[in-house]
């Protein structure tokens, strides 16, 4: 007969140490500048019924279609989207929490210890990705959940892929292991909902897949960089290695001997293939995350099969007499593996900004962009060109339009165009002259083009001075512009006058 084990103190450890994490992720909330793309999106669906970044431009700048629409329900309850989109992590972090300390307390083991939910609570990358004001903590939740629920599978794939279109590839494998028994109320409703969410893309934005896959995975594999976004995980947790790469063992075993829900298994193989074969993201660790807490998971079962098996097998031999004597450090190691956190962007008291085009982003914006005071008004005749890191302004500005100028997220066009072969991931787009002219670009947010000795205007932002290029300016455009708190025209009418150029005409500098 199992051993009984302390509730009471199994109850308080695991409210302890959840408490502590979701403290952690709140204490470390923040909001990201890619963020800001679905922001605008969810804030025009809101206001124009038009998913839309600019006005009448028909392109999925986004890859998050349930979380967009969430956000845009925020404006109905008066919530900014960076408030909103944290609430919403949080709650997806608490979620989790609670499924895993269900999850550990059903199963009737010998254990005083949580050591799963310990496990999970000390990753620091769940605090980080608790928030960020991307959808990145609500994926983990659906994928975590169909992983290792059966009862639940259906329905958490169905909204992991209503969350993200890499959701399809769970939901795919778990359809083809139900295939039996598909004719289930539930699973025809997610398939026609799922099939009908294909077509309204397909009409609505005259395309198959969303223009972020263009942008940013469409440029073929870069199997080195993926390579070392898995190390740089490893370079952050290194102890993580072990259990990591002996969940692969397990996967693997299980999809060659077929045993229970290999094919679900053979998805997770897929998807570390895949991130491999893209080569990552430019956020450190985000696109494991998704799969991080399965892999513990398998790790955590092999554990519990193993005290089981001490409390029922008296000839204790191999691997069990082994595993019998260092039971509790390799316990201990399991929940160290995520606890052992090293920064690997920064050694001996200096700073990077990134890794082998591998960044921490919160480290660099921290909780500045959750508060959307000290922008300024709106700029609605404005042209703007902007890149990733400047969305937040396109967001708080709203121009009469706006490029995104790095990989095209915004523009199908661009988005499509071949891309470089090195560089950050979803950093890499060729931008020309021939692009802003053929957009009417008035301003852009960087010195692409230094080249071209650009005239600028100076842009203040909770004071700090950044200069913006002029590339095309009219008086109408500059009058109403430099009306404005927070910009200063002083240089560029200065530049004008060195020029010899009239101030009340129209110039181009392209």
């Amino acid at each position: 007969m199992l051993q009984k084990r302390n509730l009471n103190l199994f109850y308080i450890l695991s409210i302890f140490v959840s408490v502590f994490a979701i403290w952690e992720a709140f204490a470390l909330r923040w909001v990201c500048d890619d963020a800001f793309i679905s922001f605008v999106y969810a804030r025009n669906l809101f206001e124009n019924g038009a998913l839309v970044f600019n006005a009448n431009e028909y392109v999925e700048g986004f890859s998050n279609f349930l979380w967009t629409i969430l956000l845009s329900l925020g404006f109905l309850l008066n919530l900014s989207p960076t408030n909103f989109s944290i609430i919403l992590g949080l709650s997806s972090f608490v979620c989790l929490l609670w499924f895993l300390f269900y999850l550990e307390n059903e199963l009737n083991f010998a254990k005083v210890l949580p050591i799963f939910l310990i496990h999970i609570c000390l990753f620091r990358h769940n605090w980080i990705f608790a928030t960020s004001g991307l959808e990145t903590m609500s994926f983990v939740l659906f994928v975590t959940v169909g992983l290792i629920s059966e009862k639940l599978r259906g329905y958490v794939f169905f909204f992991a892929c209503m969350t993200r279109p890499e959701g399809i590839l769970f939901f795919g494998l778990y359809a083809l292991s139900e295939r039996k028994r598909w004719m289930k109320l539930e699973n025809v409703f997610f398939s026609i909902v799922l099939v009908s969410l294909f077509f309204f893309r397909l009409i609505y934005f005259g395309d198959y897949l969303p223009n972020t896959f263009y942008a940013k995975a469409s440029h073929g594999g870069n199997f080195l960089q993926g390579c070392k976004y898995i190390f740089y995980f490893f370079k952050s947790y290194p102890i993580y290695f072990i259990v990591f790469a002996y969940s692969v063992v397990l996967l693997l075993i299980s999809v060659f001997r077929k045993s229970k829900d290999w094919l679900l298994n053979f998805g997770v193989l897929i998807y570390i293939s895949y991130i491999l074969y893209v080569g990552g993201d430019f956020m450190g660790i985000r696109f494991l995350m998704p799969i991080l807490p399965y892999l513990s998971y398998l790790v955590y079962r092999e554990i519990l099969n193993a005290d089981e098996k001490l409390q029922f097998e008296s000839n204790k031999k191999g691997i069990l007499k082994i595993y019998e004597k260092n039971r509790i450090l390799i316990v201990l190691f399991f929940i160290l593996s995520t606890a052992v956190y090293r920064n690997p962007l920064s050694s001996e008291g200096k700073k990077f900004a990134d890794w082998n085009g591998i960044a921490e982003e919160r480290e660099f914006y921290e909780n500045k962009l959750i508060d959307l005071s000290g922008y300024g008004d709106p700029i609605p005749k404005v042209r703007m060109a902007f890149f990733g890191a400047q969305a937040h302004f396109v967001y708080n500005l709203r121009p009469l339009y706006a490029f995104e100028a790095e990989v095209g997220l915004t523009d199908s066009e661009f988005a499509k165009r071949e891309k470089i072969d090195f560089g950050r991931i979803g950093h890499n787009g060729q931008l020309t002259m021939e692009d802003l002219k053929k957009r009417n670009i008035h301003l852009i947010w960087a010195n692409k083009f230094p080249e071209r000795n650009l005239p600028i205007i100076m842009y203040n932002w909770r004071g700090f001075m950044i200069p913006v290029y002029v590339l095309r300016m009219d008086s109408t455009i500059s009058n109403d512009l430099c009306s404005k708190q927070y910009w200063d025209c002083k240089s560029f009418f200065e530049e004008l006058k060195k020029r010899n150029l009239p101030i009340d005409e129209e110039h181009s500098f392209l």
